[in-house]
């Protein structure tokens, strides 16, 4: 099992690359992903309701990025009202979300990662509209999260936002299912490693635990966005790592299982990569 003190140190970690690779990382990431559309098509009653009475739906982006999810819901249901709430805790990310969002979205500067960890500097958690969405989103983000009960917890806050009733989505990234892709995840982590050796041992990385590089730094072509990614930040800094998880069938049906007293599964699928199959998404109902 991790110990605190590493998955505090792998989420410094992560922070940091997303600081230094922001740009470069955005370029990657403007178009919508493809399982998004099958999304789309579980929740077409919701926007299409909203669309008849005029009423918006209040939708929450966890993790929210340049803000593209929003975009996508934005441009696929043009006549349904949409009140958007977004955090993230990358203030060049958010300003490119702003940009997208229509006028009255609401955007956050927040470490959504703190509370999990027991980190109380960033009050975003306790400041949440807790119950108030009908579609709560995190996408790209929960192979972030190090620790399995810990994303078990960020499942939980998601199910918190959301109305009895309401919609939870998310992925969860599963690279190492496909030989390549785990091959250079093995390689960068191995890299990664041996330049911070604190991560290795008993309370260090779980298994499915990788560390990731971008462009020149390592490893950029298993990410479900990139079609030429490796191309990107390939520059003479310093080599940056962030902590990903690869999920198995297994911690999938664990994660549902952990809120089984609460939610409902209602949709599971794979989509997205030049595989279709480099993410699993999961829709569960918030029943309590």
């Amino acid at each position: 099992m991790m110990n605190g003190e590493t998955a505090c140190l792998l989420a410094r970690m992560t922070a940091d690359f997303y600081a230094a690779r922001a740009a470069d990382f955005s370029a990657t990431r403007q178009g919508s992903w493809a399982g998004w559309q099958q999304l789309a098509a579980q929740v077409q009653p919701l926007f299409e309701e909203a669309a008849r009475m005029g009423c918006p739906v209040a939708v929450a982006d966890v993790a929210c990025g340049n803000g593209r999810f929003g975009k996508f819901l934005r441009q696929k249901f043009p006549q349904s009202p949409l009140r958007y709430t977004g955090w993230d805790g990358n203030e060049a990310l958010l300003r490119e979300a702003a940009a997208n969002m229509p006028e009255g979205a609401v955007l956050h500067r927040a470490d959504v990662l703190a509370p999990l960890l027991g980190e109380e500097r960033d009050p975003w958690w306790a400041e949440a509209d807790r119950g108030a969405y009908q579609l709560v989103a995190s996408f790209g983000f929960l192979h972030h999260i190090p620790g399995a009960e810990n994303r078990a917890r960020f499942l939980g806050q998601l199910l918190d936002l959301a109305q009895p009733g309401g919609t939870v989505a998310l992925s969860l990234w599963r690279f190492a299912d496909h030989g390549p892709l785990r091959e250079k995840a093995l390689r960068s982590t191995e890299t990664a490693l041996a330049a911070v050796p604190a991560l290795a041992g008993a309370g260090g990385l779980e298994p499915g635990d990788y560390l990731l590089g971008w462009g020149g730094d390592g490893q950029a072509a298993q990410d479900p966005d990139v079609a030429g990614a490796a191309s990107q930040g390939a520059d003479a800094a310093a080599p940056l790592f962030r902590y990903c998880h690869s999920f198995s069938d297994e911690e999938a049906r664990a994660l549902v299982a952990s809120v089984k007293s609460r939610a409902c599964l209602t949709a599971s699928f794979f989509a997205d990569g030049r595989t279709g199959a480099l993410n699993q998404y999961l829709l569960l109902v918030r029943e309590d």
